[in-house]
């Protein structure tokens, strides 16, 4: 760390009504990076309405971020500015001096602060590095992985065939008979008692809140499946560097998500998949979660806190599906929470027969679903997964008709199109 300080000066901003963030900023800087000074935010509130098209919030941002350029004038040195919403990485000392002292290699290493709560902000980690010259240093075998995590994975009694579809993927992964089963809690033996959710999502609300309870005992990171998951080639290798290293700063770290099929959501991960295909460098999207609970890992330091926040959301009334509750504590900053990317499971999807509906049934209904709906939302998920088979996915959109989600099916397509060219073309010979 000491090698680095004389070539950056380090700010971080903050409010003056913003005690709590303080705290939290300056145990992040004190651990990993350093002395950093602190910037004392402009209050947008108390400036006169003189901008025009920005909020009050949106100008004191600005000014502050100005403050912050103009006191590190005088240094002469690289700047290094942050947000007090930040977190930093465990590798930010070292990846700080390496980024500023000497040029990196495309892709091994980006950028390694990110929002707590900001949406859409995607942070790049050093995966090229890991997957092509440190993989001797990650867990990638079940024996190793085990003395990291506890696995399980939640199937209800009715339905078997998921479970031993689960079993062979676990065992295809390298992971055979080391995660075991969580019995499901069916919705539909339940009496009715939560409002605003189906029976189905009242199941897997309590399902998951079981998972964690089960293997809170273990102190261990652990990961939940869903019966309906699979699981990319180097799914192990990918696992053990998360419990090794990545979820360190996170609650919760997910291997995939939703994301929604319109424009503007799909647009920044068609940029940074684009990117993967040339660099083969993962990212993680940082502070951004919308749904979609198929495989997370949930940090040892953070079972306890998550177990009681779902703990105290059942005693009140379920109100909510998991995964939206979920993104509710994260859209809060109640939990951090982070996602690799491009996505290193996914549910299984496109099905056997896209022309088939009865295909689609799923055991956690919800209200409003409809077999278009369900294929287009899927699909925009499955998009980002590392071994999607695009062609397949435009396919089984091509069967959906009518009105129905128009315009996201529509621009789903153009992202699969888009993502399909470029995979074409990078397969194709140089001259």
């Amino acid at each position: 760390m000491n090698a680095t300080i004389h070539l950056i000066k380090g700010y971080f901003i903050n409010l003056a009504r913003s005690p709590e963030h303080l705290k939290a900023i300056q145990a992040d800087v004190l651990a990993w990076a350093g002395p950093y000074s602190r910037i004392p935010g402009v209050e947008g509130m108390a400036l006169l309405p003189s901008h025009h098209g920005v909020s009050a919030g949106e100008v004191g941002c600005l000014l502050s971020h100005l403050a912050a350029l103009q006191r590190g004038a005088v240094s002469g040195k690289h700047i290094h500015v942050l947000d007090h919403e930040a977190i930093l990485f465990r590798s930010m000392p070292r990846h700080r001096g390496r980024r500023f002292a000497r040029p990196c290699r495309l892709g091994s290493v980006g950028f390694l602060s990110c929002y707590r709560n900001h949406i859409g902000v995607i942070c790049r980690i050093g995966f090229v590095t890991f997957t092509r010259q440190m993989a001797k240093q990650s867990p990638t075998t079940g024996a190793a992985i085990k003395d990291l995590i506890t696995g399980c994975f939640v199937n209800l009694d009715r339905s078997p065939e998921r479970r031993k579809a689960m079993q062979a993927e676990l065992a295809r992964a390298g992971l055979g008979g080391i995660y075991s089963r969580v019995p499901g809690i069916d919705g539909m033996s339940l009496s009715a008692g939560h409002h605003g959710v189906s029976a189905g999502e009242l199941g897997c609300f309590l399902s998951h809140l079981r998972a964690l309870e089960g293997g809170a005992a273990s102190g261990k990171h652990i990961h939940v499946l869903e019966d309906d998951a699979i699981l990319s080639r180097h799914f192990a290798r990918h696992l053990g560097r998360i419990a090794a290293e990545v979820i360190a700063p996170f609650d919760i770290v997910f291997t995939d998500m939703l994301i929604p099929p319109t424009p503007p959501a799909l647009e920044p991960f068609l940029r940074q998949m684009t990117a993967f295909m040339s660099t083969n460098a993962y990212t993680l999207i940082a502070g951004t979660y919308w749904g979609c609970m198929s495989s997370y890992i949930v940090n040892a330091t953070s079972v306890g806190r998550l177990t009681t926040l779902l703990r105290q959301e059942v005693e009140r009334g379920i109100s909510l599906p998991v995964d939206v509750y979920v993104a509710r504590l994260v859209a809060e900053g109640t939990i951090r929470v982070g996602c690799i990317f491009p996505f290193i499971t996914a549910l299984r999807f496109p099905y056997p027969n896209t022309r088939d509906t009865t295909g689609l049934a799923s055991t956690v209904m919800r209200p409003g679903d409809t077999a278009a709906r369900r294929i287009v939302f899927e699909a925009s998920q499955a998009a980002f997964y590392v071994e999607a088979d695009r062609r397949a996915l435009l396919r089984a959109l091509s069967v959906v008709s009518g009105r129905e989600l128009e315009a996201e099916r529509r621009a789903l397509q153009v992202a699969l199109m888009t993502l399909a060219d470029a995979e074409k073309a990078m397969r194709r010979p140089r001259p």
